[in-house]
């Protein structure tokens, strides 16, 4: 029974488009991978897989024909075929009018494959087929021919898959900027406790990322407990959390939450059972042996960190690039000796600003790194400068409300600005200053 929960289990990984699903890479034992989710799995091993990509591999002998191919002007297809064209090579980066060919697959009737696409997503997107063997892919591009036929796929299916049918899970680890997410802990049979995020599994083992880019493998059979844990400490294990998990019961009881423990420390599968962590906090435990099938959901409350990679003395002004001027100093007033470049704030009807400053100053963090202060006009030879005074920073800076830095010492502080106008970021230390309009 571990075997058949492992492969539903939350698997989280930053591999994810603007809308689309992607936490598990499965492969099949016929070549084929497919990139998505496991939506639904009962205790018989059955699996409906979710994609948002696919790379197809059929049997040769089992293909009717390739047909319908023809060019398409890249600009009117889904922009994931112009980034894979792009990335790939397969169009030059700088050609605005390149073409790709696409074709249908159509597959001999009443061939039962062990890969069965449920939804024809391509021709009808909205429209599943319970039950229906739908072999045939339309509008894909095929990467080989002849003995084996092999075709990408890049809208989003549903495909009906075998745990039996699975050669491995593969995982990607977090990008650097992700702050947010799942790790697994794996416990041993001797107690041992191991914490890393989920690198993949075949049917006899069990992967983990353990520190940087080191994989470490274990036997499926020595891991009695895997605990899910969530890597942020300023955000519950919902916000991190792309999916929800949901457990059927054999009674016919729903329970969704995120599934934080399998355990099977126990002989018996009436002594094992998963424990899922609901919204109002309780925790449920369910047999094992109680289970009739797990299923799996997005989660509306999915709020991931993102962090930014800056290099030292970079910064950014409400993830826009700010420029550093310098402060110039003439009798007790100070100025910037340009206002050219300023980052413009919106404030968007409210009554005051957010203002985000983040930046990588080195060994320079702090709250004190910055003071906000507003810019006064004034007229000097003709000429308007836009001026503040140290009795300003003083008395009328603005400080910082919240100031984190992350693992990637990248230091955000924010700061609620009232009013519009022209603003200074002044860095007392290296006498620059950072300009931003609120507007």
């Amino acid at each position: 029974m571990k075997k058949i929960l492992l492969s539903i289990a939350a698997v989280f990984f930053a591999a994810l488009t603007a809308n689309a699903v992607v936490t598990q890479q499965v492969v099949l034992k016929n070549g084929t991978v497919l990139y998505g989710y496991t939506q639904k799995q009962d205790m018989k091993g059955n699996i409906v897989f979710c994609t948002e990509k696919a790379v197809v591999v059929l049997d040769g002998d089992n293909v009717e024909s390739i047909t319908n191919e023809r060019s398409y002007k890249l600009k009117d297809l889904n922009t994931k075929w112009e980034d894979w064209a792009r990335q790939n090579n397969v169009v030059a980066q700088s050609d605005k009018n390149a073409s790709l060919t696409l074709c249908d697959i159509i597959v001999k009737s009443g061939i039962a494959d062990n890969l069965v696409a449920v939804a024809d997503s391509a021709a009808e997107p909205d429209k599943q087929y319970d039950g229906a063997v739908m072999h045939n892919a339309y509008k894909v591009r095929v990467l080989e021919r002849g003995k084996k036929v092999k075709y990408l796929e890049l809208i989003p299916n549903i495909y009906n898959i075998k745990r039996t049918d699975i050669e491995a899970i593969k995982g990607e680890r977090r990008g650097k900027a992700l702050l947010s997410g799942i790790n697994r802990v794996y416990t041993m049979k001797n107690g041992r406790e191991v914490e890393g995020q989920y690198a993949g599994e075949t049917n006899t083992t069990l992967s983990l990322f353990v520190n940087g880019d080191v994989v470490e493998t274990f036997d499926k059979g020595d891991v009695i407990k895997y605990a899910f844990r969530p890597v942020n400490p300023m955000q519950d294990i919902f916000e991190q959390s792309r999916l929800i998990d949901c457990v059927r019961t054999k009674a016919g009881a729903n329970i969704c939450g995120v599934m934080i423990e399998q355990n099977y420390s126990g002989k018996k599968n009436s002594d094992n059972y998963v424990l899922i962590q609901q919204r109002s906090g309780g925790i449920q435990s369910v047999k094992i042996s109680d289970i009739s099938e797990i299923y799996r959901d997005e989660n509306a409350g999915y709020a991931p960190k993102e962090d930014i990679i800056l290099s030292e003395n970079e910064v950014m002004i409400n993830r826009t690039p700010a420029t550093y001027v310098n402060v110039v100093e003439e009798n007790d007033m100070l100025y910037p000796d340009s206002i050219n470049n300023k980052v413009l704030v919106e404030k968007g009807g409210k009554p005051a600003a957010t203002v985000a400053v983040e930046y990588n100053g080195g060994n320079r963090t702090g709250a004190d790194r910055f003071q906000i202060v507003r810019l006064k006009p004034v007229q000097k030879k003709r000429e308007t400068k836009y001026v503040f005074s140290y009795k300003d920073l003083a008395m009328s800076s603005i400080r910082p409300h919240k100031v984190e830095t992350s693992v990637n010492n990248t230091t955000r502080a924010e700061y609620t600005v009232g009013g519009t106008g022209l603003f200074l970021l002044y860095d007392a230390v290296a006498r620059k200053a950072l300009l931003f309009e609120i507007k």
